[in-house]
């Protein structure tokens, strides 16, 4: 593996926060 580049860890983070979004909208659909 090559080194986490400034470029690659924005993209990681990036999709973190889209899974995280989308987890929550799926609870929040669940229990309401």
């Amino acid at each position: 593996m090559s080194n986490i580049g400034g470029i690659e860890l924005f993209f990681i983070i990036v999709i973190a926060i889209v899974v995280a979004v989308l987890v929550l909208r799926e609870i929040g659909r669940r229990g309401g």
